[in-house]
């Protein structure tokens, strides 16, 4: 394989990457939305900075746990589930609502920590690129 097709190769899984990282960004901003109008609905005011503390909380519990597939599936099964609690006819508890509530919040947190993982396997890969170039110069 030649050097200019592996060049090629990475621009283009970079450029994923970073697709993948913007669109998990855009989940997790959507379900942080959905769970505050839940909480809202609920009759109790949080902010998105409290829910965002919330999500903080979590991510120091969960910090490394699985790899970017393992997370990815983790996100998809969380947001199948708050998609059915939303679809869900009738009049719904409170118990029912804060499950809801609840349900995007994981969805959020989960979405983040996706992003999360793949900049920062970015950021590795740069700087492990650019301390080749410099051991190269020398």
């Amino acid at each position: 394989m030649s050097k200019r097709l592996l060049f090629k190769l990475a621009v283009e899984l970079s450029m994923t990457m970073h697709i993948m990282a913007s669109t998990a960004e855009d989940i997790a901003a959507l379900a942080l939305s959905a769970a505050v109008r839940e909480y809202r609905q609920r009759g109790k005011a949080t902010t998105p900075a409290e829910l965002a503390a919330q999500m903080n909380r979590s991510f120091a519990q969960q910090q490394n746990r699985g790899g970017r597939r393992t997370i990815a599936e983790n996100m998809a099964q969380l947001a199948q589930t708050a998609i059915q609690l939303t679809a869900a006819t009738g009049v719904r508890s409170a118990e029912r609502k804060a499950e809801q509530a609840n349900a995007w919040l994981n969805v959020a947190t989960t979405s983040a920590m996706f992003a999360i993982k793949v900049r920062a396997e970015e950021l590795t890969e740069e700087l492990r690129q650019t301390e080749n170039r410099a051991v190269m110069r020398l």
